[in-house]
């Protein structure tokens, strides 16, 4: 899957209708144009800058509420006891009656066959949703629902869903999206889009606790075969981080647990005979006799051993706790990275650059720019405060295109544009042009408030 196009508006910081175009070479076209393919036309990668607090991150809290919704408006959401209204997230600092629905559409290209779906949505519920597609040049609508006077009205082409799969669905509720009520039903082919929408994004957060949980995911990744041990010390070995292997510390862990651990990496490393199966005495499938639970995945986690390389040849072990927060950083954002360029899809990375040395978030752009290893047309969007990307954007695989600016105005709106909107210069100094105010999107910064703050000097004045 991929995104072409994400519009969002009354969410959070952002009051209007604002649109992050990944595919500006598509312009009104519904196609790629002759002789082209998505992969020429959808971008690999978009980088938005912007200070603190300008609204950076709304936008990806945006695309992360609109699979929140279809993950959970059909089952969780419906639990009025856990949420009384809606979870509803609209630009506040304008009166409560002037608000009115938050509205978000994704235009994606899932399987060769271009989508756009959105739906509006305020505290009581959704009041409009909507899906077309373009079977072969021509957009073709799907469904589109609305609601009037408390109840909800759709409109079906019997050309995408059959009405016998329709009668699936049953009656939609108000505080619940079609989408969401055919994941749960597992009503086809809208069951199908959804899962691909909520498996095929990914997002990287930081913070001790979201650190903690990607190695929790990282173990499980290893529990299920997506990754070997190997891997991660060749993954850390990329960062340059003096890791020379991984093992388990085995003394730390409980039988039953090490036991599980023996089995899979049995499995794992191929030496599980695959007719101990066929006789009843075993199964190579690792979450049917292997499986860990959560605590006992945390266990192995966190008696993970990294062994480095000392500088006189000797080696010595840390656990994962002793190791640096970059460490840990890498350890927990590098799988994702992996596991979004092995399959395809969109990763989203929220400042990018936490906890990773320059060098690192360069290698982590590269990757998805390099078309040699970016082979399946998987997706970075990110936000950072670094500038250095704009200097060495040729040599990240970067163009105007690719940058994105945000700021606030003095009503606190946020608004997004694209470097590519203004006047290309091929010799441009972009990061200095940037730092100089020339694209906006820079904070303005105020010294003598905090002289203020600090107080006057031994003598009673400020300098």
């Amino acid at each position: 899957m991929r995104l072409l196009r994400f519009t969002v508006s009354n969410h959070r910081s952002i009051h209007t209708e604002h649109t992050l175009d990944l595919a500006p070479a598509l312009g009104n076209r519904s196609t790629p144009p002759p002789g082209k393919s998505w992969d020429d036309v959808a971008l690999s990668s978009a980088a938005i800058l912007g200070p603190n607090a300008s609204g950076k991150s709304n936008l990806l809290d945006a695309l992360s509420y609109v699979r929140a919704a279809i993950s959970l408006s059909a089952t969780r959401w419906q639990d009025r006891s856990e949420n009384p209204s809606v979870p509803h997230y609209p630009y506040t600092l304008i009166a409560r009656e002037d608000r009115g629905p938050s509205r978000y559409e994704l235009d994606v290209e899932h399987e060769g066959t271009r989508y756009h779906y959105g739906f509006l949505v305020d505290s009581s519920g959704f009041t409009d949703e909507w899906l077309s597609r373009v079977p072969n040049r021509r957009w073709s609508p799907c469904f589109s629902r609305t609601r009037e006077d408390g109840k909800t009205d759709i409109e079906w082409n019997s050309a995408f869903i059959s009405k016998s799969a329709r009668a699936g669905l049953g009656n939609v509720a108000p505080r619940e999206l079609v989408l969401s009520a055919a994941l749960r039903s597992e009503v086809s082919p809208l069951a199908e889009l959804a899962e691909a929408v909520l498996g095929y994004f990914d997002t990287i957060d930081y913070g001790d606790v979201e650190t903690d949980h990607r190695i929790y995911r990282l173990v499980r990744s290893i529990k299920k075969g997506d990754f070997q041990l190997d891997e991660l010390s060749r993954l850390l070995k990329v960062a340059d981080l003096g890791i020379t292997k991984i093992t388990v510390d085995e003394k730390k862990i409980p039988s039953d647990v090490l036991a599980k651990w023996s089995r899979i990496q049995e499995i794992l490393e191929g030496r599980d005979d695959p007719s101990d199966a066929a006789e009843g005495n075993g199964s190579t499938r690792p979450t049917e006799d292997a499986g860990l639970t959560e605590d006992e995945a945390e266990d192995l986690a966190y008696n993970l051993v990294f062994h480095h390389q000392g500088s006189e040849g000797e080696s010595f072990a840390l656990s994962l706790k002793d190791e640096s927060d970059g460490t840990r950083t890498w350890l927990s954002v590098a799988p994702a990275i992996i596991t979004t360029l092995r399959r395809g899809g969109v990763l989203l990375a929220d400042e990018i650059d936490t906890s990773l040395h320059q060098n690192m978030v360069e290698l982590i752009i590269k990757t998805f720019t390099d078309p040699d290893i970016n082979v399946r047309g998987a997706q970075l969007i990110f936000t950072s405060h670094n500038t250095n990307i704009l200097e060495h954007m040729g040599e990240l695989g970067l163009t105007e295109k690719h940058i994105w600016f945000t700021e606030k105005n003095g009503l606190g709106e946020s608004s997004y544009f694209s470097l590519s909107d203004y006047p290309k210069s091929k010799d441009a100094n972009h990061e200095r042009r940037y730092l100089a105010g020339r694209y906006g999107a820079i904070p303005m910064l105020a010294p003598s408030v905090l002289r203020g703050i600090v107080g006057p000097d031994e003598d009673g004045q400020n300098e």
